[in-house]
């Protein structure tokens, strides 16, 4: 029962429609009070200070948001280019998946590759539970889960809270129970040896 969205997003970047008539049209939304604040969702470095360029250059409201796929098991994406556009800019970051796809819950192992069949045909979950270098980061999960007693989830999530300019990864919960174990990581926070453990392990992602 809101007339207005607090933050409106693009999914995916539309290669068949030019940035200004993006930009404008969604100006426009903002304008008529219907969006508070716009964001967008999957945009390389090169694209999202492109269209901000494009809307500053117009007088028109910009991302003030990016919505990156980005966990301990995938990096390189947001962190090459994506993480330093964002804090220069001050552009807000939300990333989705920060469990990648529930593989940093722990309920993946060596020995139960495939425990959830939902998932199975999920192209990140296929190449990370066939992946040892994976298993060897949750190995170390668990074991500052262990320390921390926490769930495994917890430490993924606290290790994301920890990173420069991340403002709220996006849980994708599905019971009541899996958002409570989520909700924890805010809790918890992770020595610099145990990031500096978790970055090595993860730096080829």
């Amino acid at each position: 029962q809101t007339d207005y969205v607090d933050l409106y997003q693009t999914h995916w970047p539309d290669e068949n429609t030019p940035l200004t008539e993006t930009a404008a049209a969604l100006d426009t939304l903002v304008q008529s009070g219907k969006v508070r604040y716009l964001g967008c969702s999957n945009y390389p470095a090169e694209l999202l200070r492109a269209a901000n360029q494009v809307s500053s250059e117009n007088g028109l409201a910009r991302f003030d948001c990016l919505q990156p796929n980005y966990s301990l098991l995938k990096r390189r994406e947001f962190e090459e280019e994506l993480e330093a556009l964002c804090r220069s800019d001050e552009i807000g970051v939300i990333p989705y998946s920060p469990l990648a796809a529930g593989f940093l819950t722990g309920k993946y192992t060596r020995a139960n590759r495939q425990p959830d069949s939902t998932r199975l045909s999920n192209r990140l979950i296929q190449r990370l539970s066939n992946d040892d270098d994976a298993y060897k980061a949750l190995d170390c999960l668990r074991e500052i889960a262990t320390h921390h007693d926490a769930p495994i989830s917890q430490i993924a999530l606290a290790w994301l809270l920890a990173r420069p300019h991340i403002h709220a990864p996006i849980i994708g919960a599905r019971t009541l129970a899996q958002l409570e174990a989520s909700l924890g990581a805010t809790d918890i926070t992770l020595s610099d040896e145990e990031i500096t453990r978790l970055n090595e392990l993860t730096a080829a992602y």
